[in-house]
């Protein structure tokens, strides 16, 4: 439904153009030769009608586009959480992992759904509105579908360039911003900062990236608002060819008064669509990465599926046999081929050095990690 929505209220704003050669030129024929003002009032009603649906189209696309992307939003929280609990548990104790894990979560909570409805505007609503006016425009002289294609250079350069730049800058940002959220944690915990003697030190962390930070974005914007004013220069002169060719084709009267007048209004709908959709291609790609960390999640396998309750330890003891385990990414075994009873109601210490795997045998008995060799019994 909400790309019904969407291809009607693209064919509206294409149709735009249309209705309001008809009213000019049944109000030129009115004024100016004493026609009748049937159509003049028929022009008129076909106007309003026109930008009366399409208001209604875009109230009824917002409350379509709350309820699905609700929807939406429940359904793949669902698949998401599934696939946490079917991971493997010792996956979470891998910093690479944890990110990615938060990747596929920020794709969840909105990044999918931008992705669909960005598409669904570039392809349905203002693909609709770009065919209407290339057609309609090709219809009244085939020399105007010229100013459509004009109105795509500026705006293809605009959304290809900026964005790339964006992008490369957003990321240097993006690594400062983190690098000062870490030194947060331990600048705003006064008591161990200030036992150790620390404040200070992180304090000044935070205030040279914060600075960098500030540079970094001054420059960024500084560069954008260059290259956003070349590219506005462009639109200029692209408004003056179409003045030029409307002027060309009115005083050879290949145009009537009213087409030329229509098309002059809609010259600035055509610049906005045209920008909208080039822009919302920009946003869609950059939207594609977090569907990607989506995907990539819910494709990795699965761990061993087991019961989705706790191990009973009330019945009997605990017993492993020759188990062994190896984190994901290392070589060297965190509990290599350990055998170990504990009886029922009974008390025992495991003791060694950090690091020698004591949690990790605690997890393998507890089933929390499965062992990569042997067997555990409860």
């Amino acid at each position: 439904m909400y790309g019904n929505i969407d291809l009607i209220s693209g064919v509206l704003n294409g149709l735009t153009a249309p209705a309001n050669e008809f009213l000019f030129n049944a109000i030129e024929n009115a004024v100016i030769h004493g026609g009748s003002l049937k159509n003049v009032y028929i022009g008129a009603v076909a106007v309003v009608l026109v930008m009366l649906i399409n208001q209604i189209m875009m109230s009824l696309r917002n409350l379509v586009s709350e309820y699905t992307d609700n929807s939406i939003n429940i359904k793949l929280s669902k698949i998401l959480y599934k696939k946490v609990g079917n991971l493997p548990a010792q996956l979470f104790e891998n910093p690479e992992f944890i990110q990615q894990t938060g990747k596929a979560s920020w794709a969840v909570s909105g990044v999918v759904l931008h992705f669909i409805n960005t598409w669904l505007d570039i392809f349905i609503y203002n693909g609709a509105f770009l065919v209407i006016m290339g057609v309609y425009l090709y219809q009244l002289e085939p020399i105007l579908v010229i100013p459509l294609i004009i109105t795509f250079i500026p705006t293809l350069l605009s959304d290809i360039v900026l964005p790339r730049i964006h992008d490369n800058q957003q990321d240097k940002i993006r690594l400062l911003e983190m690098q000062e959220s870490s030194y947060y944690s331990p600048a705003t915990n006064l008591f161990d900062t200030r036992m150790f003697g620390a404040f200070y030190h992180f304090y000044k962390l935070i205030y040279d990236v914060k600075h960098l930070i500030f540079k970094a974005k001054r420059k960024h914007n500084i560069k954008m608002l260059l290259i956003d004013f070349g590219l506005n220069m462009t639109k200029v002169i692209g408004w003056v060819v179409i003045l030029l060719l409307l002027f060309r084709s009115l005083l050879n009267k290949t145009i009537s008064v009213g087409a030329f007048s229509a098309v002059l209004t809609s010259v600035e709908m055509m610049f906005l669509n045209v920008e909208s959709f080039f822009r919302q291609t920009g946003i869609g790609t950059m939207w594609l990465g977090g569907v990607e960390h989506f995907f990539r999640f819910i494709d990795l396998p699965d761990g061993t599926k087991g019961s989705n309750t706790a191990p009973d330890f009330s019945r009997g003891g605990i017993e492993s046999v020759n188990i062994s385990f190896t984190y994901p990414g290392s070589d060297t075994p965190a509990v290599n081929n350990v055998s170990l009873t504990v009886k029922s109601g009974e008390t025992i210490a495991i003791v060694g050095e950090n690091g020698s795997g004591k949690t990790t045998l605690v997890k393998l008995l507890c089933g929390l990690y499965k062992p990569d060799s042997g067997t555990v019994f409860v």
